[in-house]
């Protein structure tokens, strides 16, 4: 991925996936990192529409425990909990509630990323 014009964000993400080729390794990288600066657990928002009949909706408030693993298809799985339920769901639906800038920024620029890798 190359980026022209970068602003911070994208300084950002260059910082982490630097010159890694492959979408696995990339990956990695962002679990990697995420993990590091993210402080656990913390309040997050869905911010993707759900189905349905999905237990969770757009604007549930959830608390996230830790990223589970990384899936092919949905990327960093978060570990989450609605009241007691277990939820596991993609970080790049999640946008930080209750979380320090620098977790918000790792949060933002990863789904930014996701979304455009």
């Amino acid at each position: 991925m190359y980026w022209d014009n970068i602003n911070e964000q994208e300084k950002r993400i260059q910082k982490v996936i630097q010159n890694l080729k492959t979408e696995s390794d990339i990956q990695d990288a962002w679990l990697s990192h995420t993990q590091h600066v993210v402080a656990f657990p913390f309040k997050a928002k869905v911010v993707e529409s759900q189905e349905p009949d999905s237990i969770i909706q757009e604007g549930d408030v959830l608390n996230v425990h830790m990223l589970d693993f990384i899936d092919d298809k949905y990327g960093i799985i978060a570990n989450s909990r609605l009241s007691r339920k277990k939820i596991l769901i993609p970080l790049c639906e999640l946008d930080a509630v209750a979380l320090n800038e620098e977790g918000k920024n790792a949060i933002m620029d990863y789904a930014t990323w996701f979304a455009n890798r």
